[in-house]
């Protein structure tokens, strides 16, 4: 039969309604601690999005790696755009001391940002973090609003007001902004350039009100692609900030549920963080952090399919099975797609829409007759879901299937203006790179 094109992920509602859950969710609305065993490839980041789904409780999905929680948040993020599962918050760790410079204010944005729900008592339904951003304390309630600010357009904010915060902040005021750190007023008009790899951004002021904001040009200092509103982050913190920071794990909902990837590897991972500290102040250990979350939290459940179970006496199993490896030939290993397809709803998974269209391809090419469903939805290690008495399920991304591993990269924004200026050096028949589809001929 023909390959149906799907547009969204639908295979997690198979897993998510699963009976195969049941005595996991059974631990879990119990309280306490328990273990799960059963683990591969992605696994653990769904059923953490099928636990926020079935319990309706807040779930803190804890990874070893900053990488694999930047994966985990992409994946769930895709999930949230189908309406499978709640929008994720990602905690990152910074990845230098919060009062060094270079570190990155949009890190330091989405930690302050988290923060600030954490402490209001607003709980994310579901946050990823690796376990270094919960060993980096989080700066007290009443620090907050001097750090960070979200300005909208249509908002009130006064711009003596304003430009008090950013000289409170670390600016330096400037007659032209040129450097990150700097701000500069003329009249009705606000520039701020923040820190890190955030866009410069011009404010528009009838009064007291932000009537508009649009990012900016450096080069030519014109303004540049409208937006709605811009989250601005302190320049530099004060030391005594860190002095009075509270652990994560004191912040948490009591109803969250933790979630634990392959607990040895975390606490290993947290344990070699911890000894390259250089200065401890404002960081716990990861000991305290998981004896806080256990204090705190209504449930943990560490999820092993190499660690050693957590909680002795409460272990349930998990369906999860390895993914098979795949042949290196392309037509061989759409071969081995299409067998797998003749045992288990398989599911083919597409980062973005030109790999979506390549996948039709390929498999209109190769397995025409094969029931594989194509969606698009980022899923970055592929596995089996095999429940007794249900037909099982194959999540296979469509970089395993050719082979095309990667990891995905938070890149800076280049500003609209440049953007536009590049494509006026192409001519038509140069060969270009395409985000979605590789290599491609220019066509104008």
């Amino acid at each position: 039969m023909p390959s149906a094109m799907d547009a969204s992920p639908a295979w997690f509602r198979g897993l998510a309604s699963s009976p195969a859950l049941d005595p996991l969710l059974a631990n879990v609305e119990a309280g306490g601690a328990s273990s799960c065993r059963g683990a591969s490839g992605s696994s653990t980041t769904f059923l953490a999005a099928a636990i926020a789904a079935r319990t309706g409780r807040p779930v803190v999905l804890v990874v070893a790696h900053l990488d694999e929680a930047e994966e985990a948040a992409a994946e769930l993020g895709d999930l949230a755009e189908a309406g499978l599962c709640p929008r994720p918050s990602f905690l990152p760790a910074l990845e230098a001391a919060a009062t060094d410079g270079a570190a990155a204010t949009d890190l330091l944005g989405e930690r302050l940002a988290v923060a600030r729900r954490l402490h209001a008592g607003d709980a994310p339904p579901i946050t990823v973090a690796a376990l270094p951003a919960l060993m980096q304390c989080m700066p007290a309630a009443d620090r907050i609003p001097g750090l960070l600010l979200d300005v909208r357009a249509g908002s009130r904010c006064p711009p003596r007001d304003l430009a008090a915060w950013l000289a409170a902040g670390g600016y330096v005021r400037t007659e032209a902004i040129e450097n990150p750190g700097e701000f500069a007023v003329r009249g009705g008009v606000m520039d701020v350039f923040p820190p890190g790899g955030a866009l410069p951004v011009r404010l528009d002021f009838f009064g007291d009100e932000v009537e508009r904001i649009f990012e900016v040009d450096l080069a030519t200092q014109a303004s540049d692609r409208k937006v709605d509103a811009v989250q601005l982050v302190a320049a530099s913190i004060d030391p005594a900030v860190l002095e009075t920071a509270v652990p994560v794990g004191t912040l948490l909902d009591p109803r969250t549920v933790v979630v634990v990837a392959e607990v040895a590897e975390v606490m290993e991972q947290g344990r070699g963080y911890w000894e390259r500290v250089a200065d401890a102040t404002g960081i716990v250990s990861p000991q305290e952090v998981l004896k806080a979350v256990g204090a705190r939290c209504h449930a943990t459940v560490d999820v092993n399919g190499f660690s050693a179970a957590n909680a002795s006496t409460r272990v349930v199993p998990v369906p999860v099975e390895n993914l098979p490896a795949f042949e290196d030939e392309v037509a061989a290993a759409f071969s081995d797609l299409g067998a797998m397809a003749s045992t288990h709803a398989c599911w083919l998974c597409c980062d973005s829409d030109g790999e979506l269209a390549r996948a039709r391809e390929l498999l209109a090419e190769h397995v025409p007759d094969a029931a594989v469903r194509a969606v698009r939805g980022h899923v970055h290690r592929g596995f089996l879901w095999s429940p007794a008495g249900a037909a099982p399920i194959a999540v296979v991304p469509q970089r395993e299937v050719l082979h095309r591993f990667g990891t995905r990269r938070r890149v800076q924004r280049v500003g609209g203006a440049s953007t536009r200026d590049a494509f006026l050096q192409f001519g038509p028949g140069d060969y270009v790179v395409h985000r979605d589809h590789g290599i491609a001929r220019f066509h104008g």
